[in-house]
């Protein structure tokens, strides 16, 4: 089954009618099951309730001289907005290498490769994070 929206989402995975309508159990910031993956993320990453989430984990690649980062993107989740934001110094976040608001990647195989590029100094390690904001109500 593939989800568009988070609310598709939830509503699947969370049918009982308490636990859909408690925010701390179905809600897009919450990880009832304490698995170190918030339900937003889940769904961002195509994972079902209780998937291992190794395989759609982003990872580092290396491609034609480079390391990119690549994560999986599914561009029908209108009501997600991705973010990809490098560095080499943990302490600052400023360099946004990926944005969906206003880039559109083509996915090969459902996933997005992205580097940081000449952004960082030459021979200064790299480090990426990404981030999914609902662009919803839920």
């Amino acid at each position: 089954v593939t989800h568009t929206t988070y609310s598709s989402w939830r509503n699947r995975h969370f049918i009982d009618a308490t636990e859909a309508a408690t925010e701390s159990i179905s809600g897009p910031t919450a990880d009832p099951y304490r698995s170190g993956l918030t339900n937003l993320l889940r769904y961002g990453l195509s994972l079902e309730k209780f998937d291992s989430p190794q395989a759609r984990m982003p990872e580092v690649r290396y491609r034609d001289g480079a390391f990119l980062y690549a994560f999986p993107f599914d561009s029908k989740k209108t009501d997600l907005r991705w973010l990809v934001e490098a560095t080499s110094s943990l302490a600052n976040w400023n360099l946004t290498v990926f944005d969906s608001a206003t880039q559109s990647p083509l996915p090969a195989d459902g996933w997005t490769e992205v580097g940081a590029g000449g952004s960082v100094a030459p021979g200064a390690p790299v480090f990426y994070r990404l981030q999914l904001q609902s662009t919803s109500s839920n």
